[in-house]
C-alpha cells in the first residue's frame, strides 16, 4: 500500500462505507495517533511512502 487511495480501497474492502467517508475517518485515526506519539511521529513519516507520508503529516483529528 503505496497511496491514499490504496488505502481507501483497503478499508472499503469489506463494503458498506463511501470512499469519501473512509479517507475522512482514516485522517482522523491518523491526525489522533500523531498526537498521542509526537516524539514518535518522524519515525513513522521515515518508514511511509511519500504519499502516505504527506497524508500522515497533514491528517487532522476531528
Amino acid at each position: 500500500m503505496k497511496t491514499v487511495p490504496e488505502l481507501v480501497a483497503a478499508a472499503t474492502a469489506r463494503g458498506g462505507m463511501r470512499p469519501e467517508r473512509a479517507e475522512a475517518i482514516a485522517a482522523a485515526v491518523l491526525g489522533t495517533l500523531r498526537e498521542l506519539v509526537p516524539e514518535e511521529a518522524g519515525d513513522v513519516a521515515a518508514v511511509l511512502p511519500e504519499e502516505l507520508r504527506r497524508f500522515w503529516a497533514t491528517a487532522v483529528p476531528s
